[in-house]
């Protein structure tokens, strides 16, 4: 028997904001630090080759994440628990970027921006684990949850991307300075 939403005793309508929500979570972080970058690249210690540089790191979290699924399923471990963890370090990592988002470090003589880099990784780490998990919870539900949640994945670089348009990201004052409507902080 197929679970459906009414026999955990859902409204369909709910059960459709609920998966969309959870879809909506999986890039959201990747998405913000990407719609934000017009503010950090200034200021940032990589400067212009920021965005490429976190391109690479979410492409490179692609292997561990593929890594922990397999050794999720060789082990025989419920998505549930993974969920869950991928939910709490989503919100910890948008905590970690908000308060320390401009941390360096000097690594061989020139400095990294090290918070904002492995937050990257985690962000990355969290939306391909995201979609490898997500999915497979999803499934046993009835189809239009799946959709709900693909919808959800499909809309989650919105808030980040309107945000960013609502402090008018990358515009800078003479010397160079990022002047946003709000801080970088508050928009993680």
């Amino acid at each position: 028997m197929t679970p459906s939403l009414s026999s955990i005793a859902v409204r369909p309508i709910v059960g459709y904001a609920l998966f969309f929500g959870f879809g909506f979570s999986s890039w959201l972080l990747t998405t913000a630090i990407f719609s934000e970058s017009a503010n950090i690249i200034p200021i940032a210690p990589e400067g212009r080759a920021l965005n490429s540089i976190l391109d690479i790191i979410v492409n490179i979290s692609n292997i561990p994440a593929f890594l922990i699924v397999i050794g999720q399923h060789r082990l025989g471990l419920a998505d549930k628990p993974l969920i869950l963890l991928l939910l709490g370090l989503n919100l910890a990592g948008s905590v970690l970027a908000m308060a320390a988002w401009d941390t360096t470090v000097t690594v061989a003589g020139s400095d990294v921006s090290l918070v904002l880099l492995a937050v990257t990784l985690l962000a990355g780490l969290i939306g391909n684990l995201a979609i490898f998990t997500f999915y497979s919870f999803a499934k046993p539900f009835d189809n239009r949850m799946t959709t709900a949640l693909s919808t959800g994945v499909g809309s989650c670089g919105l808030i980040g991307q309107v945000m960013a348009v609502s402090q008018r990201a990358g515009r800078i004052d003479d010397n160079g300075h990022p002047i946003p409507v709000f801080s970088i902080e508050i928009f993680f």
